[in-house]
């Protein structure tokens, strides 16, 4: 029996359907990491749109726990995806995006944002 005090990461490749794959004798140890389930969970609270209605420009507030990507799609009720942007690495905090509503149609739509951890849409309104 030996110990590692390092950290570890495990790698493996599967190269046929057939292959069953074991793991013995794995110890978790439990270290100060983001949560993401917790991010995930509370992503509808951390996105504030405005104005709402909206007639030429979008704010979107997000707020991050750590650096990500969030991409901002504007869905129409019938399910089509209008327009969407991906923005870069965010910073840790209240990252503001802005969002191009003049060509859209007045009408109701979902703003979807996304991140790599969680998703969550909100109605918006766009009035000409």
């Amino acid at each position: 029996t030996s110990t590692y005090t390092g950290s570890v990461a495990f790698r493996f490749f599967l190269g046929a359907s057939n292959i069953v794959t074991y793991f013995d004798d794995v110890e978790i140890i439990e270290e100060p990491t983001v949560n993401v389930n917790v991010i995930s969970a509370n992503l509808s609270n951390e996105v504030i749109m405005f104005p709402n209605p909206a007639t030429d420009i979008l704010n979107v507030h997000v707020r991050t726990k750590y650096n990500e990507k969030v991409a901002i799609s504007i869905i129409d009720l019938q399910g089509r995806v209008l327009s969407t942007k991906r923005y870069v690495a965010t910073s840790e905090g209240i990252n503001t995006f802005q969002f191009d509503v003049q060509t859209i149609s007045q009408g109701n739509y979902l703003v979807k944002v996304s991140t790599l951890a969680s998703a969550t849409s909100k109605i918006i309104v766009i009035k000409r």
